[in-house]
C-alpha cells in the first residue's frame, strides 16, 4: 500500500487498486493480472471519472457470491407493542 493511500480512510467512498486488492486480501499484483477476468465475471470496473472503483459496489459484488448464508440469528420483535416498552419487560 502506498504511504499515503486516503482510499483507506473509512470515510472514502471509492478505493484504489491497492485497495480493491486489500480487501481481497491479495497483492496488487494479482489484482492487475486478475482484473480482466474479475470484470468478465462481473466485477465492477474502475470509475471513468475518478480512476477509483466505488467501495459500495465490491463489496455487494462480493457479497452475491457468498454461497453460504449467516447463521439464523433471533428473530426482529418490535420495541413496543401498544405502548407497552418491551425493552424494559
Amino acid at each position: 500500500m502506498p504511504a499515503k493511500d486516503r482510499t483507506f480512510d473509512a470515510v472514502a467512498a471509492y478505493g484504489s487498486e491497492h485497495w480493491v486488492a486489500a480487501r481481497f486480501g491479495r497483492s496488487h499484483d494479482w489484482l492487475k493480472r486478475e482484473r480482466p477476468r474479475l470484470e468478465a465475471e462481473g466485477f465492477p470496473p474502475r470509475d471513468r471519472l475518478t480512476g477509483y472503483t466505488l467501495k459500495a459496489d465490491v463489496d455487494a459484488w462480493l457479497a452475491k457470491r457468498r454461497r453460504v448464508a449467516d447463521p439464523a440469528g433471533r428473530q426482529d420483535f418490535p420495541d413496543r407493542i401498544g405502548g407497552v416498552n418491551l425493552a424494559k419487560l
